[in-house]
């Protein structure tokens, strides 16, 4: 063995191996402090990276997991809802069951409607107000709607007159090239000839279900006319049925208003014939000085007459409307029959049916009234348009919708506008008188959409929330009808909306305005793919009748008991898409839970460190470490073997 003192070769040898050992138990500290096999990039690259992913994948679906039961807290909300909306339905089909039996008098009809009316408020409240972290379930999503022809006349006239079904889905209108009376089911696309009137009504009207429709006209259909006056006729759809309602005298002026009650049990005209109240049109005994009005029960087909001041004050009745109920008339005139419209200005007044000397003048403007779109609620609330600025309330004199109490005489603006830009038009009330829809060009809500296109609104008299329904896609000159539930616009129009009436025809369009679906869609953490979409339908629309719906009648029961029922199968169909929604996101909930499981535990076996190894590991290092220094202590000695030599 060499002996040198220039280089302890033997300790420095030592030493590398006392650091190798120090490292290693080092590292060995290092991992049983943490738990961590990997602790840094340098102790495995690789496997960072890997066990890195893996980390990551896991708390996204983690995430993923949370967002499931978001969802199905979601879906367990909108549940609840549509099975008490279902229960709800079922109850109306029962009232309508009820209603259509022949057993009960009109006035036991109108109490089952009361509770019937309050199940429909409820609906509606529920579909309204279901809602998860402020995201409203079923309130659906607002488009902009494209007009739709139906009919397609050739060479001019075509459709005139129209009248809408309570439900959107029948369209009774007059055509006027051959004088008939048709009806379009926009459903079914089927165009029926109901009654060829030979001479083109001069007035029309048709009740909420379709069915009962009364026009004007001067034939003699039943051989009871001969004299060519101009008569109030009943047209049953269902059945052909026409009857003649009145006994106009000649010499009479002939009937310029007519209105039927939503439920079709009555009818409010003008009329100069002097008919008596109770007894039916064989009362005709003569003429009035002037017109005046009067309502028919179309079951007992007896009269209710005004006998006052009215008959014989000079002027006209230019507008009529009856409350749905068949109750109460509304009628515009410039006629002074109560003394307080001296004037002359035209006015508006109630008719109380049930009592005959019970007629209220509720406005008092100056300059003439302007008004249109006129409705009446069964207890007397009456809306209308007017560019008047009724009791300061519309200073800017734009088309505004007021209200009017026909009880108190209290009057307000339906809604607060926002800015100038704005009127309204065709303004329809449901049936149950608790919503108002309408037409503007202006802005109601935050929308920005263009001012000159029409956009269609709701009213709910009951909490004041206003809904803009649709923005029509293309607007022009019309008559325009809406649904009572407003799920529908029907346009009778020259204009060329679609590109399919160059010939500048009458023909009749359709806007279908109910909401469209929204979609609660779940992200699981798969990124674009990853998503579970459940769809939830806008109730509020896609129910039929809400609103609009009359139980009063035997005919109008059985047609509510109908609407009762798809109502309840459309609901069935969203239960079922809601189960399946709700089973989906459970099994989604589950994988996730499991592969969260998974990617964890991959995680844990790449970079968790083994500590019995470990251990072991650190046992071995304190050993060398231990020994090592003893042998550096040895090899540090070897240099003052070559002093002994010296000395030797």
């Amino acid at each position: 063995m060499t002996i040198s003192i220039g280089s302890n070769i033997s300790a420095l040898r030592v030493l590398r191996r006392f650091d190798d050992t120090s490292s290693l138990a080092t590292q060995a500290f290092e991992r049983l402090a943490s738990g961590m096999r990997i602790n840094r990039a340098a102790d495995d690259a690789a496997g960072l990276a890997l066990s890195n992913k893996l980390a990551a994948d896991a708390r996204i679906t983690s995430r993923g997991r949370l967002n499931v039961n978001d969802g199905i807290s979601a879906l367990h909300i909108a549940s609840g809802a549509i099975d008490s909306i279902s229960s709800l339905l079922v109850r109306q089909a029962e009232l309508a069951e009820q209603a259509a039996n022949g057993t009960y008098s009109a006035i036991q009809r109108k109490a089952l409607y009361t509770e019937y009316a309050q199940l429909d408020l409820e609906i509606r409240r529920i579909t309204k107000t279901t809602s998860f972290n402020g995201l409203n379930l079923f309130s659906g999503t607002n488009t902009a709607q494209y007009a739709q022809q139906m009919t397609d006349f050739t060479g001019g006239g075509g459709a005139g007159q129209l009248e809408v079904s309570a439900d959107g889905n029948l369209i009774t209108y007059v055509d006027t090239n051959k004088h008939h009376i048709r009806q379009l089911n926009h459903t079914t696309g089927e165009d029926v000839l109901l009654y060829d009137t030979m001479i083109s009504p001069s007035v029309f009207s048709a009740d909420a279900s379709g069915r009962n429709i009364i026009f004007v006209s001067s034939q003699d259909y039943l051989g009871e006319n001969n004299g060519g006056v101009s008569q109030l006729y009943h047209l049953d759809a269902q059945t052909g049925e026409i009857t003649q309602l009145t006994n106009e005298q000649a010499g009479a002026a002939p009937i310029r208003q007519i209105d039927i009650s939503a439920d079709g049990s009555t009818v409010a005209f003008t009329s100069q014939t002097r008919y008596v109240s109770g007894e039916g049109k064989e009362s005709a005994t003569g003429l009035f000085a002037q017109s005046t009005v009067g309502t028919i029960n179309l079951h007992t087909n007896a009269f209710n007459i005004i006998e006052s001041g009215f008959t014989n004050a000079a002027g006209n009745f230019d507008n009529i409307a009856i409350s749905a109920d068949g109750s109460k008339v509304l009628f515009r005139t410039s006629k002074d029959g109560l003394g307080l419209n001296g004037d002359g200005n035209i006015e508006l007044f109630v008719f109380d049916s049930a009592n005959p000397a019970g007629v209220s003048q509720i406005t008092d403007t100056i300059g003439g009234f302007g008004a249109s779109g006129f409705s009446i609620s069964n207890d007397g609330k009456v809306h209308f348009a007017s560019g008047k600025n009724l009791n300061g309330l519309n200073p800017n004199t734009r088309t505004l919708a007021y209200e009017i109490d026909s009880n108190t005489g209290e009057i307000r603006n339906l809604f607060e506008h926002i800015g100038n830009d704005f009127d309204v038009g065709a303004l329809t009330l449901s049936n149950d008188g608790t919503r108002a829809f309408f037409l503007s060009r202006g802005a109601l809500t935050d929308e920005t959409d263009n001012i000159q296109k029409y956009k269609l609104y709701e009213v709910d008299f009951t909490d004041g929330e206003i809904l803009l329904h649709t923005t029509l896609e293309q607007t022009g000159s019309g008559n325009y009808e809406l649904s009572q539930d407003g799920t529908a616009i029907f346009i009778s129009s020259t204009f060329d909306f679609t590109g399919g009436n160059s010939d500048g025809s009458m023909e009749l369009f359709y806007v279908d305005t109910t909401r469209d679906s929204s979609n609660i869609d779940i992200e699981v953490g798969e990124g674009t793919t990853g998503g579970i979409l459940t769809e939830l339908s806008s109730l509020g629309t896609m129910l039929e009748g809400l609103g609009s719906t009359l139980i009063t009648t035997q005919d109008s029961a059985t047609a509510a008991l109908e609407t009762a029922q798809r109502n309840i199968q459309l609901v069935s169909q969203v239960q079922g898409t809601i189960g399946a929604g709700l089973s989906r996101l459970e099994t989604a909930g589950n994988v996730l839970e499991v592969r969260t499981q998974q990617s964890l535990l991959a995680e844990s076996r790449i970079r968790d460190a083994d500590i019995a190894a470990e251990s072991a590991k650190l046992v071995r290092a304190s050993v060398l470490q231990q020994t090592a220094a003893t042998v550096l202590g040895q090899a540090n000695t070897l240099p003052e073997l070559a002093v002994q030599l010296l000395r030797g």
